[in-house]
C-alpha cells in the first residue's frame, strides 16, 4: 500500500514536519511550533514502506519469530540467553 508524506514548511516560523497518511488528499494541517493552520509551503512523496518504518529517532526493528522487535532488545535478550 502506498504511503504519501506530506511535508510542510510554515511560512510564519519557518519549522519543517511531515505527516504521513495512506490518503493523497491535502489534510488540514497546523504547525506543531506556532500553532497556525493557514500558510504552508506543501509537497507530497510517496512511498512504498509502511507507515510504521518511519520511527523516529535511531530504533532499529528486527524481525525474530515473525515479531518486530527493538535491535537492542533483541541483543540483550540474546546476552541472557532468552533467545538463541
Amino acid at each position: 500500500m502506498t504511503t504519501f508524506i506530506h511535508k510542510y514548511k510554515c511560512r510564519f516560523c519557518d519549522l519543517h514536519f511531515s505527516t504521513f497518511s495512506w490518503l493523497n488528499d491535502k489534510p488540514n494541517p497546523h504547525c506543531p511550533e506556532c500553532g497556525q493552520t493557514e500558510s504552508f509551503i506543501h509537497w507530497i512523496e510517496e512511498t512504498e514502506a509502511q507507515i510504521f518504518q518511519f520511527i523516529p529517532g535511531k530504533a532499529k526493528l528486527i524481525e525474530v519469530e515473525g515479531e518486530l522487535i527493538d535491535l537492542e532488545a533483541a541483543k540483550q535478550a540474546v546476552e541472557s540467553g532468552e533467545l538463541p
